[in-house]
């Protein structure tokens, strides 16, 4: 995945906890690519769920943006 900008990263860091993605979310995404692709190790499964993470961060802050101006 390519480097997250860093202003992207300080909005992020100035949500609560669960504001992006719901903790159960993430773990739910691990478990089905677990399901999914037995082959794959959890630490793959991890980073593809994080992948999922970073993208959600990025809609959620364009929305934001956008809903400032």
């Amino acid at each position: 995945m390519a480097k997250v900008p860093k202003k992207i990263r300080k909005w992020r860091a100035k949500q609560r906890r669960g504001a992006i993605m719901d903790p159960e979310t993430f773990e739910k995404i691990v478990r089905k690519c677990l399901a999914d692709n037995p082959s794959f190790s959890r630490l793959r499964c991890e980073t593809i769920a994080g992948s999922a993470y970073w993208k959600t961060v990025k809609a959620k802050y364009r929305k934001a943006k956008k809903k400032k101006k």
